[in-house]
């Protein structure tokens, strides 16, 4: 359960489909598999597009916290027992958990996609490398922290996030900026996952973004 496993994994679906160069779509962690296959087989990519990326993780955490300041009292009261030490199976904790992803990763889930998501969801990895939750980052991807890499991309971006990205918004927005003519698209009313939140704009864009790389 490491970067380069994962790097090494999408490289060998690219072989395997006979592929010389392609666009890779990274959202959320999918951002730190993009960029660090992009460092490691530049020759490979044609352009990437970055979906809610979390290139500082600190960073990232320190935005959660605020994020969760903004959320009903009981459940900022459910949170901090929790972290102090609480069970994660109290119907308070659950409600909170809820709350969070319901204004922070997700606001319009498509039902089908949600539902293949869990199934298929890594517990095990998720919990290694993020953390027991969204809103705390414990694992080994805590003090990831590749911003000095992005002034380096040479190939086409683009970068989304939304209005309540729990990585947040401005936060994304000044990481576009460090990647030389990147493109930066913020979806209003939107949460993390805009696939789902703003889906016919986000794939209007990223299918507009993709000609546009095809044609240069």
């Amino acid at each position: 359960m490491n970067i380069p496993r994962f790097v090494e994994e999408l490289d060998s679906l690219r072989r395997a489909l006979g592929i010389d160069k392609w666009f890779v779509n990274g959202h959320s962690w999918g951002t730190v598999l993009a960029l660090e296959y992009y460092k490691a087989h530049p020759e490979h990519v044609a352009g990437i597009v970055f979906g809610g990326s979390v290139f500082d993780w600190r960073a990232y955490a320190r935005e959660t916290n605020v994020w969760t300041k903004q959320m009903s009292d009981s459940a900022q009261r459910a949170i901090a027992a929790w972290k102090a030490g609480g069970s994660a199976d109290t119907p308070a904790f659950k409600a909170a958990t809820d709350e969070f992803y319901s204004k922070f990763v997700w606001r319009h889930p498509v039902q089908a996609d949600l539902d293949s998501t869990n199934a298929g969801f890594g517990s095990e990895q998720y919990n290694y490398m993020q953390g027991a939750y969204e809103y705390v980052v414990t694992g080994t991807l805590k003090d990831y922290d590749a911003r000095a890499d992005l002034r380096k991309i040479k190939v086409p971006v683009l970068s989304t996030t939304g209005e309540f990205d729990e990585v947040g918004p401005k936060t994304v927005e000044a990481h576009a900026k460090m990647i030389p003519g990147a493109k930066f698209i913020l979806y209003k009313g939107a949460g993390h996952v805009t696939s789902w939140d703003a889906t016919d704009a986000n794939v209007r864009d990223v299918r507009e973004f993709l000609r546009s790389a095809d044609r240069r």
